[in-house]
């Protein structure tokens, strides 16, 4: 299998001996939403390229999201059996900002994770949210009265370096401004990891452990500036690593921040996911969102093999500096050195087969058929020419869910 991910951080809380048991603890992961439709547009893209709306998530928006979720449960439910299949509402606190799109990503993610079986109804996920004057984590604090409205304006004439300026970001570094729009969100953080922590080690019952004890999973719907302005605080060389070559987070972002029990001491990796990627190959099979799409031809293979070593090489790399932090942690003024670059994923991980289609009661992918995540059938011969050219138009805006309906009701 072949995860695109950075490892961030390993942070070690204190010194633990070489590795003989480990268990996962807590998880909690952050998320930009899926795809939207711009801000601003005319009657054309309003009725027919953005049908939910200007602001809003786009159809892609919503099925790449949707992928997220079925990722996060071959992780945490299929592989590492940390959460529970069916969904436990006691487990997970998904928190999302309050704006639609950020809301529709979080139930999008959790259908993913829980609905896997094409359970209809679909089962709810239970999302979390506040009022945007109020949610000090996601929307941050209100900014300081030496931040005018007119140095504001004057920021953002600037594009891409006025929004690193407005949040404090790369060569703008500002260490005042980040306190305000992530310090919140970190101290959030920090406190549950240490607090989840705590109460793992107490074995008798505690009133004071009751909300955390059961809670495996803590998630967060937001936007783009909060895990640009996160991934600052950690560090600007991990920021410009993460978000290299665009230098923002892309849609469906995700940042992972682990804890884990080594041989009774706490660890925390942190990682980040730079977007929608789903492709996985095992020997010499592709998979897509958990689906096999076919075999891999030996020139594949090869760039398979190539792109392994690769990987392992920039691997060692990331370790070795990792490992090198590790041992000078007490010296203050350590930095982290560049980071090496990431090899480029195989050509075969973004192939027409690996696309998948979503729509109301099932998904097509590879000219085949799914309920939830069992194969339902494969198209026919004329489905097929149907269907491709279905899918050439919704390219253009000239289509719509409701044409998929009968590839979803001939089962």
């Amino acid at each position: 299998m072949v995860e695109r991910w950075l490892l961030l951080f390993s942070l070690i809380f204190s010194f633990f001996t070489p590795l003989l048991t480990q268990q996962l603890l807590f998880v909690q992961a952050l998320w930009r939403h899926g795809e939207r439709a711009g801000n601003k547009g005319d009657s054309l893209h309003d009725k027919t390229l953005f049908k939910y709306g200007i602001g809003e998530l786009t159809e892609a928006g919503i099925n790449n999201t949707y992928n997220v979720g079925r990722w996060l449960r071959h992780r945490y439910i299929d592989t590492d059996k940390f959460l529970s299949p069916v969904m436990n509402p006691k487990e997970l606190y998904i928190q999302s900002v309050d704006v639609s799109r950020c809301l529709m990503s979080a139930e999008s993610v959790g259908q993913g994770m829980f609905n896997a079986d094409g359970r209809y109804p679909p089962l709810p996920v239970p999302v979390h949210s506040r009022p945007r004057d109020s949610d000090w984590d996601l929307a941050g604090a209100k900014l300081p009265d030496w931040y005018t409205p007119e140095l504001r304006n004057e920021a953002r004439e600037v594009s891409d370096k006025a929004l690193r300026f407005q949040l404090g970001l790369g060569e703008f570094h500002n260490k005042r401004i980040l306190r305000f729009s992530t310090g919140l969100l970190i101290d959030t953080l920090q406190k549950e990891l240490l607090h989840k922590w705590k109460c793992s080690q107490i074995e008798s019952f505690d009133p004071n452990c009751a909300a955390i004890q059961p809670i495996k999973f803590r998630a967060f719907s937001t936007q783009d500036f909060v895990l640009n302005s996160l991934l600052e605080t950690l560090g600007k060389e991990a920021r410009i690593e993460a978000l290299s070559p665009l230098g923002h987070p892309q849609y469906n972002a995700l940042i992972l921040i682990e804890l884990w029990n080594i041989e009774g001491s706490p660890k925390v990796k942190i990682l980040y996911r730079p977007d929608a990627y789903k492709e996985e190959a095992t020997k010499n099979k592709l998979f897509s969102n958990g689906n096999f799409i076919r075999q891999l031809n030996r020139a594949e293979m090869g760039q398979f093999a190539k792109f392994k070593n690769e990987l392992e090489e920039w691997q060692k790399k990331l370790d070795k500096i990792f490992a090198d932090a590790d041992l000078s942690s007490s010296n203050s003024t350590s930095s982290l050195p560049p980071f090496p670059d990431r090899p480029l994923s195989p050509s075969f991980c973004s192939g027409r087969d690996t696309i998948l289609y979503l729509f109301s009661g099932c998904s097509i992918q590879n000219n085949k058929v799914y309920v939830g995540a069992n194969l339902a059938r494969e198209l026919e011969g004329d489905e097929k020419k149907k269907f491709a050219d279905l899918t050439e138009k919704m390219k253009n805006g000239d289509t719509s869910n409701e044409d998929f309906n009968d590839f979803c009701m001939q089962l």
